[in-house]
């Protein structure tokens, strides 16, 4: 049997999980030291997360269903421009890419994960900058190590 060997972009993001899951953690948790302070990506990933969770919550569908939908855009733009500063921050910026943000709360029939939206959604080049303030971010953590 020969194996396929066709690297599509669904095939490459459903491989992330599973990477986040098993090894990006353990880097964290061995490395988060490398930058002390506050990292600003872990308040861009905590204001996506009330902003997901308000809008989820709302079973509305009116001009405040519009207003939230929008607040959680706004903090997902948000989140996709936001560098992080430190290893323990990146590690929670790929595994929240890995999330599948409306889960069983909302019926999503692409079952996007956040990176997945940032490369499909509406303002597609927000995934390559995500990867790009990411690859930025990581080597600047390992010039100060």
């Amino acid at each position: 049997m020969k194996a396929d060997t066709n690297l599509s972009r669904r095939r490459l993001l459903a491989g992330v999980p599973a990477v986040a899951a098993a090894g990006v953690p353990s880097v964290a948790t061995a490395l988060g030291g490398f930058a002390k302070g506050d990292d600003p990506i872990l308040a861009a990933i905590g204001a996506y997360n009330e902003a997901l969770a308000t809008r989820l919550a709302y079973h509305g569908e009116d001009d405040e269903a519009d207003e939230l939908m929008e607040d959680e855009f706004a903090a997902l733009e948000d989140l996709f421009h936001t560098t992080p500063t430190t290893v323990a921050g990146a590690a929670a910026l790929v595994e929240l890419w890995a999330k599948m943000p409306y889960g069983e709360a909302v019926e999503d029939p692409c079952g996007e994960c956040v990176i997945e939206m940032a490369f499909t959604g509406w303002k597609h080049t927000m995934g390559i900058r995500a990867l790009t303030n990411l690859g930025a971010a990581l080597r600047q953590i390992a010039a100060a190590a």
